[in-house]
Formats: C-alpha cells, sequence, structure tokens
C-alpha cells in the first residue's frame, strides 16, 4: 500500500525542483570553473569531451552534436558501455583499461576538458577514465553524486573515487541510491541524476557560450536540423572544427 500522501506524478515535479534549487545554492561555483576552463580551451582551439557509462551516457550525450551545443565536442561514449548493450553494468565494473583505448581512438588531447558523469563514480572505467586524463593533460570534471559515492566504496583499484581524482567536481546533490521518491515501504521511484545532470550540462554550455562572446569570441553552437538554413550553419562549423585530422567525422 503506497504511504505517499500526495499524488506521486505531482511529488516528482517536487523533487526535481527541490534537487535542482540544491545544485543551483551549494553547485554554481564549481560550473562556473567548469565553464572557465571549457571557455579556454575552445579559444585555444582545443576540444570539450564527455565520458559515461550505463545510464549516465545519457547525460554525457547532452553535450554531444545537438542544438545549443559546441560544436567542438567529442564522447568517448561506446554501445557496449551503455544500458542497450544489456551488460553494461558487469563491464563497465572491470574495464579499467578501456578508458585508454579510447582517448587514443578519439585522439583527446593535452588542453582538452573532460566532463565524467558518473552518479557513483566508484567504477574502474569512470575512475581509470579521469586517472587517464589527468595523465594526459586534460582537465577532468566530475559529475557526480556526493551523498552515493562517499557511503560506497570504489572499485578502482586504486581506491579512489571519481570526486577524489577530478579538477573539478560538480555535485548533482541527489541523495543516496538516486531514487527520490518513496512511493510505499521500500519502494523508491524518480531518480533525479538524468534530468539534474543534463541541467548542469546545458548550464555549463550556455555559460560558456556567453563567456566567449564576454571575449569578443563567436561560440560556435549548432543548430537545430530542423531550422530552416541550419545545414549551411552547421556544415561550415563542422567543417571547421570536425572534418580535420583531430577525429573520424560524423
Amino acid at each position: 500500500m503506497s504511504t505517499l500522501k500526495e499524488e506521486a506524478c505531482e511529488a516528482v515535479f517536487e523533487k526535481v525542483y527541490e534537487t535542482l534549487k540544491k545544485v543551483e545554492v551549494s553547485q554554481m561555483d564549481n560550473i562556473r570553473k567548469a565553464a572557465e576552463v571549457v571557455t579556454e580551451a575552445m579559444i585555444r582551439g582545443n576540444f570539450l569531451i564527455t565520458f559515461g557509462t550505463g545510464h549516465a551516457t545519457l547525460i554525457a550525450l547532452e553535450a554531444f552534436f545537438r542544438a545549443g551545443t559546441l560544436v567542438p565536442t567529442d564522447t568517448l561514449i561506446d554501445p557496449t558501455l551503455t544500458p542497450l548493450s544489456g551488460i553494461s553494468a558487469g563491464v563497465e565494473r572491470n574495464l579499467g583499461e578501456y578508458a585508454r583505448v579510447l582517448m587514443d581512438y578519439h585522439n583527446v588531447r593535452k588542453g582538452d576538458v573532460i566532463i565524467i558523469v558518473s552518479n557513483s563514480g566508484i567504477n574502474s572505467a569512470i575512475v581509470e577514465c579521469a586517472i587517464e586524463a589527468k595523465k594526459r593533460g586534460l582537465t577532468a570534471v566530475a559529475l557526480t553524486n556526493l551523498s552515493h559515492s562517499k557511503a560506497v566504496e570504489s572499485r578502482h583499484p586504486s581506491g579512489k573515487k571519481l570526486f577524489e581524482v577530478a579538477d573539478i567536481v560538480i555535485d548533482n546533490c541527489g541523495v543516496w541510491g538516486d531514487c527520490s521518491l518513496e512511493v510505499g515501504k521500500n519502494i523508491k521511484t524518480a531518480p533525479t541524476s538524468h534530468m539534474v545532470g543534463g541541467t548542469i550540462i546545458h548550464a555549463i554550455v550556455s555559460q560558456v557560450a556567453q563567456n566567449m562572446l564576454r571575449k569578443g569570441v563567436t561560440p560556435p553552437i549548432g543548430l537545430s536540423a530542423n531550422i530552416p538554413g541550419s545545414d549551411k550553419h552547421n556544415k561550415k562549423l563542422l567543417e571547421e572544427y570536425v572534418y580535420t585530422d583531430r577525429r573520424k567525422p560524423y
């Protein structure tokens, strides 16, 4: 029997609003810091890189090749590390060296900025990605759930967690286990990591665009493919930033 006094569909909105407000109040300085390092990277010709495993890939993809995002962006996401593979939970815990392989393939460079998304921040592929990124001279930004991460043990051989390795840490202010709504006894729903994580991603990108304009530089922001004339705009940016020796084209 449900113990929730209000309608669950309404309560979900309240939980998301509440979590977003916590992020706005407590994490804005780190969001600005992340935006500043990405701004500097964009101006000197570097890329924004994103990475995540499991459902965190959905958040990492928010910054990649969609309307309103920075065209000089790449993602290290591999289909085998997404929920679509059916084996991602086991794979991500054990493929510590996979991050190195992915970085080699995508030709990441010193001076790039990587946003690594992981609610728990404990799995090997995630922690290894942060360690490898720093070895290669990238700035590592963690988007994680500190409440959860601090309560569980790392699965990486070093014993480190993502927030302990990253240069900048942004807390998504989620609860332990991510599910924010207790609908009934031992029945919890409404994970907030995706909704809040996506908002954080777009807050960073938007601030980067504003920062660049303030410095007199036009930000390389893509347009929706469904807007007339966007093909010409996007093609020009793709040719300038993507169809190069940097990496394989889309």
